[in-house]
């Protein structure tokens, strides 16, 4: 078989050669980057697969291929049934792994199978350590009031749609404390803002989070 040319192999053997690959990089997908000729985390596992240039598959690489495809099927299974959404690059990773052939044009998003199940494995870890953290919150101060606080950070990710970053801490005491951010935070900082509004946040277990805007940080 060409890797030029349209091929298709079994799912597990694709995902089994995407967990080798995984591994003998270092635990990372590599993307194609300019001026770097190297090859792709696709063009190894492509050039497995067609019988170009065979990676060294372990026992370890077959068991975490299972691993891997139970695990986002479950969590598929799950979400679907809580209603919950899921990103369209997890749906499509997903529907690959019903399939019982993948084609050869899918493994460059097969290769990021291995360090998906990773990453939704740490983000659920996270998670609950946020979810004890703040089990005990309780909202600070009054809508509209000012109030300045030593702004434990938990986590701050980056929204696309606006720009901007969303910060989630705590007081110092488990209080939580949210709010939007043009930077990344992180660490403990000195803030003061606004109560914009009280809510409960179910993601971490109902807990209460005060929001705040017209946010400040001390030097």
């Amino acid at each position: 078989m060409n890797r030029y040319k349209k091929f298709r192999v079994p799912t597990l053997d694709a995902v089994t050669a995407a967990c080798a690959v995984y591994r003998q990089l270092g635990n990372v997908v590599k993307k194609a980057e300019l001026n770097d000729t190297s090859p792709t985390s696709k063009t190894l596992i492509m050039d497995h697969l067609s019988g170009t240039a065979p990676v060294e598959i372990l026992p370890v690489d077959q068991a975490q291929a299972l691993e891997v495809t139970e695990y986002i099927r479950q969590r598929m299974m799950v979400d679907t049934l809580a209603g919950r959404g899921n990103s369209p690059f997890f749906l499509g990773v997903a529907t690959l792994l019903e399939k019982e052939t993948t084609s050869s044009s899918d493994l460059g998003i097969l290769a990021w199978a291995p360090k998906l199940m990773d990453d939704l494995i740490a983000r659920d870890d996270r998670n609950q350590d946020i979810r004890s953290a703040l089990h005990d919150s309780r909202y600070l101060g009054t809508v509209d009031s000012a109030i300045s606080l030593e702004f434990h950070t938990l986590e701050c990710y980056y929204v696309k749609a606006h720009d901007h970053f969303v910060a989630l801490g705590h007081d110092g005491a488990g209080n939580a404390v949210s709010f939007w951010s043009r930077h990344q935070v992180t660490g403990v900082r000195e803030i003061r803002g606004r109560v914009r509004r009280h809510d409960r946040n179910a993601k971490f277990g109902n807990i209460a989070v005060t929001y705040i805007n017209y946010v400040k940080f001390k030097k």
